[in-house]
């Protein structure tokens, strides 16, 4: 399967996220828009949180080599907006 990029408006900004599915990391970028208040919260399919954390830099990667494959839910927030996208953990 080929891997995708899913791109969102956060405070009037881009945040791109690729590739989806991935097997080994999901890599972030942010454009025009603040860090401030930056979170990324991941949670399976059973409403369990996987992950929680505040970036420091506009472009990070997440590593999940040791997620199970699955269907997640990222939850991307700053203090003006959240956005969501589905993603597909897949080793």
């Amino acid at each position: 399967m080929v891997g995708v990029e899913e791109q969102l408006s956060v405070d009037n900004g881009q945040l791109t996220i690729w590739p989806n599915p991935a097997s080994e990391s999901f890599r972030f970028q942010v454009q025009n828009s603040r860090l401030e208040n930056l979170t990324v919260t991941a949670t399976d399919m059973q409403g369990r949180t996987v992950l929680n954390i505040e970036p420091r830099t506009l472009n990070f990667e997440l590593p999940v080599i040791d997620w199970p494959n699955g269907l997640n839910i990222f939850t991307i927030a700053t203090g003006e907006s959240i956005a969501r996208v589905r993603v597909v953990v897949q080793h």
